[in-house]
């Protein structure tokens, strides 16, 4: 089987279920953009799914032919990187319940920025900190979720 075959395949699949995920979410009710219901974000990431499905789908009737690409594990270092990552964010996952969103949040994404792809620091502390605090302010007062708080509080 061809690459551009395994690619159709694959987009029809995916789009269907992308399908299925955004009918599921029009059944739950998506609610209005200053108050998304419960189906909102589900049918928000079933509509992108459902693009990038048929961008691969229309990709897979163009193209050089089959040409080989470079294996993903090509590079050990880079298996390694990836393995801390999967490890971080089931740590991250763990660690909200005990730390809080806000102080879990901050040190996940200084690991990943001082850690995986080392930043400057002045990068590390800046992205962490704005990247951390726009997020929590969506989440906790523009979306009303209510967060961990851990110990600190926050």
């Amino acid at each position: 089987m061809s690459k551009r075959e395994r690619d159709r395949i694959t987009s029809l699949v995916l789009l269907f279920a992308a399908v299925a995920i955004c009918i599921g979410s029009l059944r739950l009710s998506l609610g209005a953009l200053r108050t998304p219901g419960p189906g909102f974000f589900s049918f928000l990431a079933g509509a992108v799914l459902g693009i990038l499905s048929f961008v691969l789908f229309l990709r897979s009737f163009k193209g050089e032919g089959d040409e080989e690409r470079k294996a993903f594990w090509s590079n050990p270092k880079r298996g390694l990187k990836m393995t801390y990552v999967v490890i971080s964010l089931f740590l991250y996952a763990i660690g909200m319940d005990y730390l809080g969103f806000f102080t879990c949040t901050l040190l996940f994404l200084g690991f990943l920025l001082r850690g995986i792809e080392p930043q400057k620091w002045s990068v590390v502390l800046a992205g962490s900190v704005l990247s951390t605090a726009i997020s929590y302010g969506i989440f906790k007062y523009w979306l009303d979720v209510p967060l961990p708080g851990g110990i600190a509080g926050f």
